[in-house]
């Protein structure tokens, strides 16, 4: 319990350089949402019954010196069976985000996921607009 700030600091470093170094990505405005789930309700979960994370609130800057609210952000993930390429069931995970100001055209993040346990990572860029809120 003493140390989980220091090992959550040395994480978050440690994870922002694979980022930069890997991926290109050098911005530090980032959060790093962990979702500890079991098989079981990976295998209970659909699309209609996704697993969601917390969601993150970032702050918008002041526009034509009118308030825009916060965009919120989350991820979710869940089991989808038969597939188009024949496979009969996979993870599926995706960002979501909530309805965000009309005087905000688009929202580029950059995003994905890392699974430590099996060395598996996969990153992308998110474009979010008025009618494409999850990707």
């Amino acid at each position: 319990e003493q140390l989980l700030p220091e090992l959550k600091q040395l994480f978050f470093n440690e994870f922002l350089d694979h980022l930069r170094k890997n991926y290109n990505i050098k911005r530090q405005d980032s959060q790093v949402i962990i979702l500890k789930i079991s098989k079981e309700e990976i295998i209970k979960s659909s699309r209609e019954r996704a697993i969601y994370s917390t969601e993150c609130k970032h702050p918008v800057n002041i526009i034509n010196n009118k308030n825009i609210n916060d965009l919120i952000l989350s991820f979710r993930c869940y089991r989808r069976e038969k597939t188009d390429n024949g496979r009969d069931s996979v993870l599926k995970g995706e960002f979501v985000i909530k309805p965000f100001s009309s005087r905000i055209s688009q929202i580029r993040i950059s995003g994905g996921m890392w699974f430590p346990q099996i060395s598996f990572d996969k990153w992308d860029f998110c474009t979010f607009t008025h009618n494409k809120l999850n990707k």
